[in-house]
C-alpha cells in the first residue's frame, strides 16, 4: 500500500489527533475516504437540505435546533462497508417548541442516509393520545392490517406535570440505489416524505381539538396508513 494513499493519510491523522490519549491502544480506527465524504455531503447540501427547507417554508413547522447551531454540521459517518453519512433531524411547531413543558401531541424524527451506492430515508412518528381516546380505538389502530409489516408500538407515559398519555410509535424507511434513481429524484423523495409528515401533523391537530370526534380519528388513521402502511410504495 502506498504511503500517500488516503487510507494511510487518514490513519496518520487519527494517530496525530489522539497521540496524547493514554487509551490510544484501546481505540478502534474507522477510516473513510475524504473525497467520498465530500461528495456525499454535497448531495445533502444541494439536494436533501434545500428540499426540506422549501417544503417547510410557509408552515409553522420548522427544524428543531439548539441556539445558532447549523444542523448540517450534524452529518455523521456511519460504520458501513462503503462510505456512508447520515443526517438526523427533528421537526417542531414554532408555536409549541420542543422543551420539557411541551404539550405537543406528536413527535417526528427523520434520518437521511447517503452512501456512495444508495440512499435511505427513514422516520419515526410518535403520536401522544390521552386516556380519553379509549382502549378500543387504540387496539383497532394497533391491529390495522396496513401496519402488519412494521407494526406500531404502544407505551404509556406520565409527564413531569402528571399528564398521562398513550404513545403510539410508527416507523418506516425507503430508498434506492444511485444507479436506479437520480439526485433530483432523491430530492423529490425527501420532499414527499416531509409533505407526508406535515399532513400527519395537521391530522393530529385536528383530532386534538376533540378526541371524541370519530371522523377526525378515522382521518388520522387513514393518513397514518398512507405514510406507514406496508403496502405503500
Amino acid at each position: 500500500m502506498k504511503k500517500d494513499c488516503w487510507q494511510m493519510l487518514e490513519l496518520k491523522n487519527h494517530l496525530d489527533n489522539y497521540k496524547n490519549d493514554v487509551f490510544l491502544d484501546s481505540r478502534n480506527v474507522f477510516l473513510t475516504n475524504p473525497a467520498n465524504k465530500a461528495k456525499i455531503d454535497e448531495v445533502f447540501q444541494n439536494y436533501a437540505w434545500p428540499a426540506i427547507i422549501r417544503t417547510l417554508s410557509g408552515t409553522p413547522i420548522r427544524l428543531f435546533h439548539v441556539g445558532d447551531e447549523d444542523p448540517l454540521l450534524k452529518i455523521e459517518d456511519l460504520r458501513h462497508e462503503y462510505a456512508t453519512r447520515a443526517l438526523l433531524f427533528v421537526l417542531e411547531d414554532k408555536n409549541n417548541p420542543l422543551r420539557r413543558d411541551s404539550t405537543s401531541p406528536w413527535y417526528f424524527r427523520g434520518e437521511i442516509r447517503c452512501s456512495a451506492l444508495d440512499y435511505m430515508i427513514s422516520s419515526d412518528f410518535h403520536l401522544y393520545l390521552p386516556p380519553i381516546i379509549g382502549i378500543d380505538n387504540l387496539l383497532n389502530l394497533l391491529k390495522d392490517p396496513a401496519f402488519n409489516g412494521c407494526p406500531p408500538t404502544l407505551s404509556f407515559e406520565i409527564s413531569y406535570k402528571k399528564q398521562e398519555s398513550w404513545i403510539v410509535e410508527f416507523h418506516s424507511g425507503s430508498g434506492a440505489g444511485w444507479g436506479i434513481t437520480s439526485y433530483q429524484q432523491f430530492s423529490d423523495h425527501v420532499r414527499k416524505e416531509i409533505l407526508k409528515a406535515l399532513k400527519l401533523i395537521e391530522a393530529t391537530y385536528r383530532l386534538e381539538e376533540d378526541y371524541s370526534n370519530i371522523m377526525a380519528f378515522k382521518m388520522l388513521r387513514n393518513v397514518l396508513r398512507d405514510t406507514y402502511g406496508t403496502n405503500i410504495s
